[in-house]
């Protein structure tokens, strides 16, 4: 959870920031942001990681590629994610909830989209290192024993007090 919110707030204030000649933006070269594109920009975000965070605590102890997942699973995630950056790129310039919105792939700059894409994608895979570091830590110095042995008290019809 920690990772996700970070990597969302880091996103929301370099592109609330983007307008600084010394900020994160100008440093990737990147376009100044208007205000709606950054509604859709923070959509996007959290639609990618959060999908993305399903295929990272799937797997528990190993690395999000160490088990393959289903085939639903990926063409829910397909169809999810298609949609939501879709949807952010192209919305229509206007108001929604009365906050101004304009889709990330209009105006003159079009590629925010995939630097969107590049941005979860490498948030992912920290997330996915922490995760099993975190795994390792909790295992090595017992916290939060998970063996078969400690599992088995939990098994449905077990009689173990």
């Amino acid at each position: 959870g920690g990772t996700a919110m970070g990597s969302s707030l880091l996103i929301l204030s370099a592109a609330l920031d983007s307008n600084n000649p010394d900020g994160i933006f100008a440093g990737l070269d990147l376009p100044p942001m208007e205000y709606g594109k950054i509604i859709c920009l923070i959509y996007l975000q959290v639609s990618l990681c959060t999908f993305l965070t399903l295929f990272s605590c799937r797997t528990q102890e190993g690395f999000f590629w160490s088990v393959l997942p289903s085939r639903p699973l990926m063409a829910a995630v397909f169809v999810s994610i298609s949609i939501s950056t879709f949807l952010a790129s192209f919305w229509p310039t206007g108001t929604l909830d009365g906050l101004p919105v304009m889709g990330l792939a209009r105006g003159d700059y079009t590629l925010m989209p995939l630097w969107v894409w590049i941005y979860c994608i490498i948030w992912w895979f920290v997330q996915d290192i922490l995760k099993v570091s975190t795994i390792a830590m909790l295992n090595k110095f017992d916290i939060f024993p998970n063996t078969p042995m400690d599992m088995a008290l939990f098994d449905k019809g077990n009689d173990v007090v």
